[in-house]
């Protein structure tokens, strides 16, 4: 306890380099044995199926599975939305009623 009392009356620069080197001193083994713990997974890791163990999500199938023509409908709805959504909108405008977000004010 007495240690810690000497620690409180010296100088701010010689708390400082203190408290570095107690924090040298706890990182270099630390990370020592985290390299070292990493290092032997990586040599465990299962090189070879490695890719299978992952099991991503079948991308490709799903890619293949949507033809052309599924596509070409979509987009022709999604444009049928965004027409309406604009057909919406300038009747609003036109209609004389503003909105906060037209104005760019607050009501």
């Amino acid at each position: 306890m007495s240690f810690f009392k000497e620690i409180k009356k010296l100088d701010l620069f010689w708390k400082k380099l203190i408290t570095v080197i107690v924090l040298i001193a706890v990182g270099i083994p630390l990370g020592f044995l985290v390299g070292k713990n990493l290092q032997k997974r990586l040599k465990e890791l299962n090189k070879k199926n490695f890719l299978k163990e992952i099991k991503f999500p079948q991308i490709e199938k799903k890619v293949e599975d949507t033809s052309l023509k599924e596509v070409k409908e979509r987009m022709e709805e999604i444009k049928e939305l965004m027409r309406n959504i604009e057909q919406m909108a300038e009747e609003t405008n036109s209609t004389g009623s503003t909105t906060s977000v037209d104005s760019g004010e607050n009501q």
